[in-house]
């Protein structure tokens, strides 16, 4: 009787013995390697004042952030996940980690002691119960469209936009918003630069760029006007140039392209870079960039309440031509005893008269190293985290407790 195997070589199942087995070994490999990568879950609880009211299952190896995003609770991050911007601050009663050094330098003593966090520099690895601030509770989601969107120096534009009479929306000085930006697909040569900008829009090549937004995502700008403005908001928006091989950043690419009569979506108010309105603290405000905006906010507001309040502005930049809401401040410093306001240049040209170097040189060269009572100020710091680090360590020499200051850390 013959079989399948007659007539084949000799050696031929051998190699049919060796095929299964290699086979075999095959299949369980591939099935232990399905187990170990299966991602774990983990429990998240949010916990308000009267106990838990939702809980959240999460895949782990993610961040804290990350996993309440996409969950549905909208925490803001102006940094990216970084860790410097300080908007994704969460409480967190019990946890197996110890802040980062990351979170140690962006949070102050007294809030690591009170349990504060940073959900974008926790990584869900176990089950954690959270608060989240009591203010996301007062989010609103608001259409809008914009009134006008001006250059008011060479990279930053003012937006100004109108609110829907009934939008009652409200918020506090120093105060931010999350402005939606869709999926978008333009060149940055479109915009119309005004000609006395656009020997730096050259120098950058702006205008050589296509920017290409996919999804729909949200960046988050500060109001820079007072709470008091009726029924408009003004925001000042720099453009994120291109660096490490990318071209300019999508949210603010998509804003500067707006014109009078596009709709705008956005979420807010958020944020605790607000101040004590019952204090009479002097009130001291140093910013770069379009740090300046929320300082701005706070100034403005304070003005318009007729506060006796002794306030001061200290600003830096780059260039004369950086400097934006000049004839604002001078007015107002002509109007209000109360206030002054000050310049520094990091690169200034054979004509400026005013303080050059790092806005912080000249704060504490001209000002706070002569100051009697530096116990009775509050500071409101705005601009780069290494501004802000440098600052703080400077007056934390000084004797400046962490409660009196407050930070924003802003990336242009």
């Amino acid at each position: 009787m013959m079989t399948m195997l007659d007539g084949l070589p000799f050696y031929m199942p051998y190699l049919l013995l060796a095929a299964v087995s290699f086979g075999g070994m095959l299949l369980i490999f591939l099935w232990r390697t399905s187990r170990v990568a299966i991602v774990k879950k983990f429990q998240i609880k949010i916990l308000n004042t009267q106990g838990f009211y939702e809980t959240l299952f999460v895949d782990g190896g993610q961040s804290l952030l990350s996993a309440l995003v996409f969950k549905g609770f909208a925490l803001p991050s102006g940094c990216g996940g970084g860790g410097t911007c300080c908007q994704c601050i969460i409480k967190v009663p019990y946890h197996d980690t110890s802040p980062n050094q990351q979170e140690r330098t962006t949070l102050t003593t007294s809030e690591i002691n009170q349990g504060h966090r940073l959900a974008c520099q926790i990584e869900v690895a176990s089950d954690v119960n959270i608060e989240i601030q009591s203010q996301n509770a007062s989010i609103q989601l608001v259409q809008a469209r914009v009134l006008s969107n001006e250059f008011i120096s060479p990279l930053i534009k003012e937006l100004v936009i109108s609110l829907p009479v009934d939008a009652n929306f409200s918020f506090a000085a120093g105060q931010f918003v999350n402005i939606k930006i869709p999926p978008f697909n333009q060149a940055m040569n479109r915009l119309i630069i005004p000609e006395k900008f656009s020997t730096q829009w050259q120098s950058y090549r702006l205008d050589h760029y296509r920017v290409a937004n996919i999804e729909e995502i949200e960046r988050s700008f500060s109001m820079a006007c007072s709470p008091k403005t009726d029924n408009k908001l003004m925001f000042n928006i720099g453009l994120a140039l291109p660096k490490n091989g990318f071209g300019p950043g999508h949210g603010s690419s998509y804003l500067f392209s707006l014109k009078a009569g596009d709709a705008l979506e956005f979420s807010g108010p958020l944020g605790e870079f607000v101040s004590d309105e019952n204090s009479q603290r002097e009130m001291i405000f140093v910013g770069a960039g379009t740090g300046l905006a929320p300082l701005k906010s706070h100034i403005d507001h304070i003005n318009s309440s007729q506060s006796q309040r002794k306030m001061s502005l200290w600003f830096g930049t780059r260039s004369q031509e950086d400097i934006f809401h000049r004839a604002h401040f001078d007015s107002l410093m002509r109007r209000n005893r109360h206030f002054r306001w000050t310049v520094a240049l990091s690169k200034p040209d054979t004509q400026w008269q005013g303080a050059s170097g790092y806005i912080q040189r000249t704060l504490f060269d001209s000002y706070l190293n002569q100051h009697p009572r530096l116990k009775d100020c509050e500071f409101f710091l705005c601009g780069p985290s290494a501004m802000i680090n440098d600052i703080k360590r400077r007056l934390q020499r000084q004797g400046v407790a962490d409660e009196q200051i407050k930070c924003d850390d802003f990336l242009l």
